[in-house]
């Protein structure tokens, strides 16, 4: 959606804070421009200003949608407020501790203001959640009796907030200088299917709900925090695992394979331990991994058996790349073909660490000879990425490149959809060429150096988003994203769509 101008902030804000309270301060088209002070009420306001900033649905009331996600708990503080359920004690401006909130209210004395607290937070789906409290005092420590324990103490065994589907733990301070709210976990329901945790450390245990309803868990905690050994037994219905801190063990990649209903893996391979046997995940259909050694990314292409994988991608920082790259890049390629014909998504992004600054003389290798296997195999590939840190790893692309590839994946129904290459900057007369081969091609991605110039003279029904990484994005594409992300169950009848409009004048 198009950007919204700052100057129509105050008109937002006025707008979707009269559907939160009528007896709010909210400033008048004549009020001097708005600026943020110390008052929660600010703070809520600059809250709900950027879910109108970020959100299209918010032309027309949408009550429901603005209470959908919360980028913060301080709407529904300032909700207990003004309901007269919670009061804000005063904050001097040279303090830098804020003091906590106090209750003033059960359900018993403020029915009303109750039914109206539930009414919203009923509406909440998802909510990110920040259970820092600054005290810089040492030894730091989890502390119980807070506000929200408080306000969950008068909800007796119903949830805070009874329909919430995803939370994010996150925290700009430091754990080191903060202690734990354990109270703001109580905003968590039994029953969240979705919980992304960047903060906790070592409270992470704390943190994880008690039921077995867990679908997706994100986590960037030291892997000996997490308890891995623990996961099969208190999630067996996770469907989505992220752990994006340290290393997996291969250990550790037998027990998520345990996990029966896994399907996306993302993780961080362990530089000191290499998957050495094999293991198989029955359900997983994407996998992404980071690895330090180009080596292990061969060993687990080799050694992990996923019927069903769908979709790959692969992030190598290695030292020290030779002649012998492409070659053994081929290997590990034609091993995926054979073990996983069935791809549709891949993406490769390599670094080499110790040549960084000091250009190679070694001849490039062109992009569709290192990427051959895929090319000859994968029939069904709809998206494609590859990035390199040239010259250090030499690859160049040109337009007989995407001649194969159009040759390979543009055939229909299973047409390439989304090409990303990020290692040399595309001239003009490349990047039309990328685009009038890929018939279908939505998506054609290509970083250039900040300050270049590039135009593609191209009609738009060949290529619908075409991104230079040093440009800007048209308004209109980022609508075309998101109708690419429902996309997936039809593919075939739209993209036929797409080959009877190519063929337009």
């Amino acid at each position: 959606m198009p950007a919204t101008p700052l100057i129509a902030i105050n008109d937002i804000l006025r707008y979707i804070v009269s559907h939160l309270a009528t007896d709010l301060d909210v400033p008048t088209p004549e009020s001097p421009r708005f600026e943020l002070d110390d008052s929660g009420a600010d703070e809520a306001r600059q809250a709900l200003v950027r879910l109108a900033i970020a959100h299209s649905t918010f032309t027309k009331p949408a009550l429901a949608a603005l209470w959908r996600f919360l980028p913060s708990e301080e709407p529904l503080k300032h909700l207990l407020c003004v309901v007269g359920i919670a009061q804000r004690p005063p904050r001097d401006r040279n303090e830098w501790i804020t003091l906590p909130m106090v209750l003033l209210g059960t359900p018993a004395t403020h029915q009303s203001g109750w039914a109206r607290f539930q009414e919203y937070a009923s509406r909440v789906r998802t909510i990110t959640i920040d259970p820092s409290l600054p005290t810089f005092g040492f030894p730091t420590k989890l502390v119980q009796d807070t506000f929200w324990s408080q306000v969950s103490s008068t909800f007796g065994d119903a949830p805070i907030l009874p329909q919430l589907e995803a939370a994010t733990l996150f925290s700009i301070n430091p754990f080191a200088v903060c202690d734990f709210d354990m109270g703001a976990l109580c905003l968590l329901n039994p029953s969240i299917r979705e919980l992304n945790i960047t903060c906790p450390g070592n409270s992470l245990s704390a943190c994880l709900p008690s039921g077995h309803n867990l679908e997706v868990l994100s986590v960037v905690v030291p892997v000996a925090v997490l308890e891995i050994e623990t996961l099969p037994q208190l999630y067996p219905r996770l469907r989505s695992l992220k752990v994006d801190e340290d290393g997996i063990h291969p250990d550790d990649l037998a027990l998520f394979a345990t996990l029966p209903n896994l399907e996306h893996l993302s993780i961080v391979l362990s530089p000191y331990a290499p998957l050495n046997g094999p293991i198989t995940f029955a359900e997983l259909r994407s996998l992404d991994v980071f690895s330090y050694d180009f080596s292990d990314v061969g060993l687990l292409i080799a050694h992990v058996d996923a019927p069903k994988l769908q979709s790959l991608s692969v992030s190598e920082s290695h030292e020290d790349s030779d002649d012998t790259y492409p070659q053994e890049l081929s290997t590990h390629l034609r091993t995926l073909v054979q073990k996983h014909p069935s791809l549709t998504a891949f993406r490769w992004v390599a670094r080499d660490l110790s040549s960084f600054g000091h250009p190679r003389t070694a001849d490039t290798t062109s992009l569709a000879a290192l990427f051959a296997p895929l090319l000859s195999d994968l029939l069904s590939m709809r998206r494609f990425s590859a990035s390199f840190a040239p010259p250090y790893i030499p690859c160049s692309e040109s337009p007989s490149d995407f001649q194969k590839i159009a040759e390979a994946w543009g055939r229909p129904v299973h047409a390439l959809r989304e090409l990303e290459v990020g290692s040399v900057v595309l001239t003009s007369e490349e990047g039309a060429e990328a685009a009038r081969q890929g018939r279908v091609l939505r998506g054609l991605m290509q970083h250039i150096f900040p300050g270049a110039k590039i135009s593609f003279p191209i009609r738009a029904s060949l290529g619908r988003r075409m991104v230079a990484g040093g440009g800007e994005e048209d308004d209109d594409d980022e609508e075309e994203d998101e109708e690419d992300e429902v996309v997936e169950e039809g593919e075939e009848a739209e993209e036929d769509e797409d080959m009877e409009s190519a063929d337009e004048p």
